[in-house]
Parts: structure tokens; C-alpha cells; sequence
């Protein structure tokens, strides 16, 4: 198995845009948000994260899941800055 190192801003990038497209179906919108939340998840697993580096990036994903919640549920993308 080849594992590629993506650069968070760039996926999250690519999540903002796959969102902007206007998946149609409920489940299009849940399987978009969830392959971003899921990587942003797996950041954790990194053996030589530092705490305060931890920190930030359980914030982060708090926050994505607070808009990914907020899209579902009213429809709306809000555009502010992921991470």
C-alpha cells in the first residue's frame, strides 16, 4: 500500500470545492463532508505530533464538523476559512 502525503490545505481545498459544485443528493453532500472529516481524523494518528499541534487541529476539526453539521441540516455552506 502506497500512502501519499496530501497537504491539508490543499484537500480542504478540494472539499470547499466538491461542496461549491452543489451535490444534489443528501447523501452525496454526507459522503463529501465525511471523506474530509475522516482524513482530518486520521491527522491524529502521527507519531511525532506535538500537544500544542494536537490542539490546534482538534479545534480544527471540531469547527469543520460544526459546518458540515450546519450544511446538513440548513442547506447552507458557510464560506469561511476550514483550517
Amino acid at each position: 500500500m502506497t500512502v501519499v502525503k496530501v497537504n491539508i490545505f490543499v484537500l480542504l481545498e478540494i472539499l470547499q470545492e466538491a461542496l461549491i459544485a452543489g451535490p444534489k443528493q443528501p447523501t452525496d453532500i454526507r459522503t463529501v463532508w465525511m471523506a474530509g472529516l475522516e482524513y482530518m481524523r486520521r491527522r491524529f494518528d502521527a507519531p511525532d505530533i506535538a500537544k500544542d499541534e494536537e490542539k490546534k487541529r482538534l479545534e480544527d476539526l471540531r469547527a469543520t464538523f460544526s459546518r458540515a453539521i450546519e450544511h446538513i441540516n440548513t442547506g447552507e455552506l458557510s464560506f469561511k476559512k476550514i483550517v
